[in-house]
């Protein structure tokens, strides 16, 4: 097993996200307090709505409707900050403030960070719970 620092150094390297990609000392707690199986089916039900909220955001980006994907930005933000996702919630939280402005040139680019922000949180994701899976079976 990594010692927290060795694990959190690995994932900040993820798709060159300069902050970690997930708070794993947030998600090791957070993790503490379900089953293993209610903590995959929580992960899981996450994972579906960031998809959602992420092809939501660019729609609305293409569309060039700033409110809509500000909106979407902000339930993506709360989201991923209840499961320690960092990349995800800076981005969105940068999203909130840059929709509102209806400025083309400012989130000119989101959509593919929003989605490497997203690729990279599922892959620290799955690492984090095939970990816990694995010290289960290890019990």
């Amino acid at each position: 097993m990594f010692a927290k620092e060795d694990r959190t150094r690995d994932l900040s390297s993820t798709e060159g996200f300069a902050d970690p990609v997930l708070a794993v000392a947030h998600f090791d707690q957070l993790q503490r307090n379900f089953s293993p199986e209610a903590f995959r089916e929580l992960v899981d039900i996450y994972l579906g709505q960031a998809g959602c909220l992420v092809r939501e955001i660019t729609q609305a980006l293409a569309e060039r409707d700033g409110d809509r994907a500000g909106a979407a930005a902000h339930k993506l933000r709360g989201s991923s900050a209840t499961l320690g996702a960092r990349a995800l919630t800076d981005l969105c939280a940068t999203l909130e403030l840059q929709a509102s402005d209806d400025d083309p040139l400012a989130v000119a680019g989101m959509s593919t960070k929003l989605q490497g922000a997203l690729d990279a949180t599922v892959r620290a994701l799955e690492s984090e719970l095939s970990k816990v899976q694995r010290a289960g079976a290890d019990r």
